[in-house]
C-alpha cells in the first residue's frame, strides 16, 4: 500500500476486494433473501507461531470487558495491546457511564428505562446513529452495569446532565484508570496480556473466517504521523484464533493523514490538537477496510472540553474582538467555529462568559468545580474586569452583550437560532461573572467499522458478517452519530464488549493444523 491513501481509494479497494470474493465464492452470498456459503471450509493456510482461542486486539475498556467475558466462559484468550502501557485512551478519561434503571437510579426514586435512553441518545446524535445498535445497548446497560459491580467498583455520583431525560449517569472517582486497572488485576492469570504487540493484519482463511491476526512483537511506538506505515520495528508473528478474533483497538484521532480529507470541510480539523494518545491511527482500519468491511461515519468526530460540552448552553461566546461565534447550544458546531477563531487571532482563543445564573444552572456541577479549582474556570466580579483579563474591546463586549440580551427578550435569536427557552433566566447580568478559554481537541472519532447487533463486522459488498471477526468501541462506528451523550460511550463499549466476548465464545472451534 502507498504511504497515502485517501478514504475514496479505500472504498474503491475495498468494494472491489468484496466484488472479487462474491465472484469466487468465498463470501456468502444472498439467495432469496437468505444467506449461505458457496464453499465449504478449508483449512487454514496459515503456519502459526502459537493459537488460541480468542484474540483480543486493544486492551482499553471494550477490549478488556470482552477479554473478561470471554475468558470466564474457559477459553484460551490472548489480548494484545501495541502500546507500552496498558488501557488505551480510557487511561485518560473520566468514566462517566449512562445507565438505566440503575440501584442508584432506584434508591431515589428515578423512574427510567432504555426506551428513554435511546430517544436521548438518538437526539443528541441527530439520527446518525442505528437505532439497532443504539436499542441493543441500552437495553444491556445493566449487564455491564452488574460486571462493574462485580468487580467491586463504586459510584460516587449519579449525576443530572443536560441531554439526558433523567438523572442516570454514573461517575467513578479516579476515572478509567481505576477502572481499567482494577479490570486487568482480575484478568491476571485468567488470560494472556501482552504489551507492545502491533496488529498489522486480521487472517482469513479460504472461506473468509477470521482465523488469526499477523502482529509485530517488541513493537516501538514512534509517536509520529504515519507511524502505521514508516516504523517496522519488532518481530513479526502470527497467532491463530480458533475461535475468534475480536478488535477493540480504539479509535483515529491521533491519524492526522487518515482525518485530513475532512480538513477543507471542517476548518482544518486534521491540525487541531488531540488529547489520544499516539497510538490512535487507523492502519488495522485501513487494513479492513481493503480486505472489503465496510466503514461508517469516519466523517464525524468529538471533541473535548474542561465543561460538559453541553452546558456551553448556558453561556455567550465571544471572540478576541468582543463579537459573539456561535450557538452555544451546539458544541459539536462551535468547537469547530472556536478553532478558525484562534487561528485567525494569532492564537488568542475565543471565551464562553456565565452569569452566575448560568453558572448555577450548569448541569455537571463536578466537572464545573473542578475547572474553577484549577483556575481553567475564572471568576470575576465585573465584566470589566474580566475584559481587561483576556483583552478583550469593553466596548465591543458590552454592545454584544446587550444585542445577546434582546434576542433573549424577544425570544428569537435571529443571529445564530439558538433555542433560548431552556435558560431560566441564565443571561450575562448577574455577578460573579465566570469565563473559560474554548480551545477544542480531538478526543474521540465516531466512525469506524460497521457492526450488527451481535458485534459482528460487516462486509461493504453485501452486509453480511466476517465470520470469527467481532468489534467493540471506539473501532466501530454508527452508534452516537453527530454527538455523544455524555456516558454513552463508555456504555459502548462495555456492552458491545460483553457482546464480542460472548459470541467469540459461541463459535465452534476452527481446526487450524
Amino acid at each position: 500500500m502507498e504511504e497515502k491513501t485517501t478514504r475514496l481509494e479505500l472504498l474503491k479497494k475495498g468494494a472491489a476486494v468484496c466484488v472479487a470474493l462474491a465472484a469466487g465464492g468465498l463470501i456468502p452470498v444472498k439467495v432469496f433473501g437468505k444467506v449461505k456459503n458457496k464453499s465449504v471450509q478449508s483449512s487454514s493456510r496459515f503456519q502459526y507461531d502459537e493459537i488460541f482461542d480468542v484474540i483480543v486486539v486493544g486492551s482499553g475498556l471494550s477490549g478488556t470487558v470482552a477479554a473478561i467475558t470471554a475468558a470466564e466462559k474457559g477459553n484460551k484468550v490472548v489480548m494484545v495491546e501495541k502500546m507500552d502501557f496498558l488501557g488505551g485512551s480510557t487511561m485518560l478519561q473520566e468514566f462517566h457511564f449512562a445507565c438505566p434503571e440503575s440501584k442508584e437510579q432506584k434508591q431515589k426514586g428515578i423512574k427510567d428505562s432504555h426506551e428513554i435512553l435511546v430517544k436521548d441518545v438518538q437526539k443528541v446524535g441527530e439520527n446518525y446513529g442505528n437505532p439497532v445498535l443504539v436499542t441493543e445497548m441500552a437495553k444491556n446497560s445493566i449487564q455491564f452495569y452488574h460486571l462493574l459491580e462485580k468487580l467491586g467498583l463504586k459510584f460516587d455520583l449519579l449525576k443530572e446532565l443536560r441531554g439526558h431525560s433523567v438523572s442516570r449517569t454514573l461517575w467513578v472517582s479516579g476515572g478509567g484508570k481505576k477502572v481499567i486497572e482494577k479490570m486487568h488485576a482480575y484478568l491476571n492469570g485468567k488470560c494472556s496480556i501482552r504489551k507492545q504487540v502491533k496488529v498489522d493484519e486480521v487472517l482469513l482463511d479460504s472461506n473468509g473466517r477470521a482465523v488469526g491476526v499477523k502482529v509485530r512483537e517488541q513493537y516501538v511506538c514512534s509517536n509520529e504521523q504515519n507511524d502505521d506505515f514508516v516504523n517496522k520495528t519488532g518481530i513479526e508473528k502470527v497467532y491463530g484464533a480458533k475461535k475468534g478474533v475480536i478488535l477493540a483497538n480504539g479509535g483515529f484521532a491521533f491519524d492526522k493523514e487518515f482525518i485530513s480529507g475532512e480538513a477543507k470541510y471542517f476548518g482544518g480539523l486534521s491540525e487541531m490538537s488531540t488529547s489520544a494518545h499516539p497510538g490512535s491511527t487507523a492502519g488495522l482500519l485501513k487494513s479492513m477496510i481493503l480486505k472489503g468491511a465496510h466503514p461508517v461515519n469516519t466523517s464525524l468526530y468529538h471533541f473535548a472540553y474542561p465543561l460538559y460540552e453541553r452546558d456551553f448552553y448556558f453561556s455567550l461566546m465571544v471572540d478576541a474582538d468582543g463579537e459573539r461565534l456561535a450557538d452555544e447550544g451546539n458544541p459539536n458546531k462551535f468547537g469547530r467555529i472556536a478553532y478558525k477563531s484562534k487561528n485567525k487571532n494569532g492564537g488568542k482563543q475565543p471565551i464562553c462568559i456565565f452569569d452566575q445564573i448560568g453558572f448555577e444552572q450548569v448541569s455537571d456541577k463536578q466537572r464545573r468545580d473542578a475547572a474553577l479549582q484549577a483556575g481553567i474556570l475564572m471568576k470575576f466580579d465585573s465584566l470589566e474586569q474580566l475584559s481587561n483579563e483576556y483583552g478583550i474591546p469593553f466596548a465591543a463586549l458590552t454592545k454584544t452583550i446587550t444585542d445577546y440580551h434582546q434576542a433573549i427578550e424577544a425570544k428569537k435569536d435571529e443571529q445564530f437560532m439558538k433555542m433560548l427557552d431552556q435558560l431560566n433566566g441564565a443571561a450575562i447580568k448577574k455577578a460573579p461573572f465566570y469565563a473559560i478559554k474554548v480551545d477544542p481537541e480531538l478526543n474521540y472519532t465516531t466512525g469506524g467499522l460497521r457492526i450488527d447487533k451481535k458485534a459482528r463486522v460487516l462486509r461493504m459488498a453485501d452486509e453480511t458478517p466476517f465470520s470469527g471477526l467481532f468489534a467493540a468501541g471506539e473501532v466501530t462506528g454508527g452508534i452516537h452519530g453527530a454527538q455523544i451523550l455524555e456516558g454513552a460511550s463508555t456504555l459502548d463499549c462495555g456492552v458491545f464488549g460483553i457482546i464480542a466476548g460472548e459470541g467469540a465464545s459461541a463459535m465452534e472451534a476452527a481446526n487450524l493444523i
